[in-house]
């Protein structure tokens, strides 16, 4: 996630389940942040009419595992 001159805010995955239905899953410990500076950004879009920001981070749960050993960690 970047800001306006390309920095970055915070990493992210995006998801896209359809043209116009997405799925960003933020760092968890920045969720409140990442979050305002979300409604932040859209409240300032000239073409906001028809899109919903919405929070649902207490109804999901994500896992990330990685470093070098994770396949090891996978295939037992």
């Amino acid at each position: 996630m970047c800001n306006e001159r390309g920095g970055v805010i915070d990493d992210l995955y995006a998801y896209r389940f359809g043209a116009n239905e997405y799925l960003l899953i933020i760092n968890a410990s920045r969720i409140e942040a990442d979050y305002s500076w979300l409604q932040t950004r859209l409240a300032a879009f000239d073409r906001r009419d028809g899109v919903a920001l919405r929070n649902i981070s207490d109804s999901m749960a994500a896992v990330a595992v990685q470093g070098p050993r994770v396949v090891d960690f996978i295939d037992n």
